[in-house]
């Protein structure tokens, strides 16, 4: 872009920044992609997928190793599935930890809500009882006035 595009831009994106700085701005992000697009990503790593010889030419065409052979033979019986275990039976450890955090944070919200609605209880007995404080010095202050007006005029 020409400079007065980036004075455009500039003004039309924050009437703060300069053209200059906008234009700092997009060179700094487009480096940051750049430099993330070449950096691997470490989760493909271990993915045999992509080995597949027909995606890239310059990968061996060699076709992949069988899987090894398990050591035994195959159960004829069918995969038993597993009991969950019952509350009820001895040794049932109770909920799991994911569930007993769970429930801790859930009550920790709950006990710091709470906690807050009682703030909120107190703060507004304390104005109510400040409020009360200046209608009382104003309903004293009234008596006294009327009372050196009625003085005066006695």
């Amino acid at each position: 872009l020409s400079s007065a595009d980036w004075a455009a831009v500039a003004a039309a994106a924050t009437p703060s920044k300069t053209a200059r700085q906008c234009r700092h701005k997009v060179e700094k992000l487009r480096r940051r992609l750049r430099s993330k697009r070449r950096r691997p990503c470490p989760i493909l790593d271990g993915i045999d997928l992509l080995d597949d010889p027909s995606s890239s030419p310059s990968r061996s065409h060699s076709p992949s190793p069988p899987p090894p052979a398990s050591p035994l033979p195959p159960s004829p019986s069918p995969p038993k599935k597993r009991k969950r275990p019952d509350p009820d039976e001895e040794g049932y450890a109770g909920e799991s930890d994911v569930v007993q955090a769970v429930r801790a944070i859930g009550e920790g919200f709950v006990r710091a809500e709470l906690r807050r609605m009682e703030a909120a209880r107190e703060s507004q007995r304390m104005r109510m009882e400040m409020a009360l404080r200046h209608l009382d010095a104003q309903q004293r202050l009234l008596e006294g006035l009327v009372g050196r007006i009625v003085d005066a005029l006695e």
